[in-house]
């Protein structure tokens, strides 16, 4: 239930004048999105920040020694002490160069993480919630210390899983008129929405705004940068399924991407093995994932 908005993915595909990437436009984005990561990878270099290239592009390393080739996007991740300074450092270096969009500093943005957006281009999805920063963009997920003590740990589990719920209710409540279309197609997602929508019925006696709010201060409650666990409670796996032997980050390793050179956690391997299982097989045509936006448009990068 937790993840029902992941669910949503193909909401741009119920709203007219949607447009579905072709396999021409995904190898121009990456191309773009190389850019963004050479960026980041030497602010990150210059201010002392760790960082990990995670998610997709982790098995992209690995099995195709660069991007998925139908892959649009990058996920990156940072040590909670770096990715609090990570947005600040990047209006001060790129301020006419990027967006940030945060939750603690934009109050039209409703995610507990981060997204850097590259101005001058549009990628318009059904869920951005302000369209006048809509950009190709780079998620940057926090790595959060877990408690070493098993009371301890469980009730971070409980708060941060809780937490996030209760946000997506109220997401979902928020966002229900725009999901009709959805829900008419689609009755096993209608009635899970629904039931969203009504729990987060329940929790408006608090904005979402302030619900995120609340979430980020508990999610980054755990001080403790030397406990033997970390974990990215934001991730696809939440709290449980994406925590990790801190081992298994530090020291983040450069491997290879494309004809570049990132930063990746110390055990790739193992952490591809406990997200996705048999990261190595290669999924049908059909079974791979392809963007629907509204609005798409490279501006000046059209001609990498």
């Amino acid at each position: 239930m937790l993840g029902t908005f992941s669910l949503l993915k193909d909401w741009a595909d119920h709203i007219e004048g949607h447009y579905t990437l072709t396999d021409s436009d995904t190898k121009r984005i990456q191309r773009v999105l190389l850019l963004m990561m050479d960026d980041i990878h030497a602010l990150c270099e210059k201010n002392g920040l760790k960082y990990f290239i995670t998610g997709g592009c982790a098995i992209g390393e690995v099995r195709h020694g660069g991007f998925i080739p139908w892959d649009d996007d990058i996920d990156v991740s940072m040590p909670r002490s770096d990715y609090d300074r990570f947005a600040a450092l990047v209006r001060a270096a790129y301020p006419d160069k990027y967006d940030v969009q945060e939750v603690r500093s934009d109050k039209k943005y409703d995610l507990n993480f981060m997204k850097l957006r590259l101005k001058g281009t549009r990628f318009v999805e059904a869920s951005d919630t302000d369209r006048s920063k809509a950009g190709i963009f780079i998620d940057i997920f926090p790595v959060e210390n877990v408690y070493d003590c098993a009371a301890a740990r469980t009730w971070q589990w409980i708060k941060s899983d809780g937490l996030q719920f209760i946000c997506s209710c109220v997401r979902i409540r928020k966002k229900l008129d725009s999901l009709k279309a959805v829900m008419m197609d689609n009755v096993s997602l209608s009635g899970k929405i629904k039931l969203k929508a009504f729990i987060g019925a329940m929790f408006g006696f608090k904005s979402l705004r302030e619900w995120l709010l609340i979430t980020e201060r508990e999610l980054a409650s755990c001080r403790d940068s030397e406990s033997r666990a970390i974990a990215i409670p934001v991730g696809r796996g939440h709290f449980m399924g994406e925590r990790y032997p801190r081992a298994w980050f530090f020291e983040p390793v450069m491997k290879k991407f494309e004809d570049r050179r990132y930063f990746f956690p110390a055990k790739t391997k193992r952490y591809l093995k406990r997200l996705y299982g048999d990261y190595m097989k290669i999924p049908p045509e059909s079974a791979r994932e392809r963007h629907s936006v509204l609005e798409f448009d490279l501006g000046k990068y059209e001609a990498l």
